[in-house]
């Protein structure tokens, strides 16, 4: 990319509890990434400013509605075992994870 190109990313997220499910469905994924590894990723790239985002259920009905709504309750339970294990959770737990940075 030129300087100040954005990169845009999508990829299985090794922090969800279903990541496996994505990364062994394509034989072309031969790793996954949590936020933090894909964050180390683009800085040593030279990529800045970072942000990083769930696949949630998008809302556009009834049907979604109601997916979303399941998923922030599920993904509240899903945190919660986390803190309980390790101190601390993750924010991003979806099965993807897109990121968006910034070349220098």
């Amino acid at each position: 990319l030129k300087k100040g190109g954005t990169l845009i990313i999508q990829t299985p997220n090794g922090a969800s509890i279903f990541g496996g499910r994505y990364r062994y469905h394509d034989f072309t994924h031969e790793i996954s990434f949590t936020e933090n590894s894909l964050r180390q990723v683009m800085l040593i790239s030279n990529f800045f400013d970072a942000h990083f985002y769930e696949t949630r259920p998008i809302m556009f009905g009834i049907k979604s509605f109601f997916r979303l709504i399941l998923w922030n309750f599920i993904k509240i339970i899903l945190q919660f075992i986390l803190l309980v294990e390790t101190g601390g959770a993750d924010k991003i737990l979806t099965q993807n994870i897109i990121a968006v940075g910034y070349k220098r």
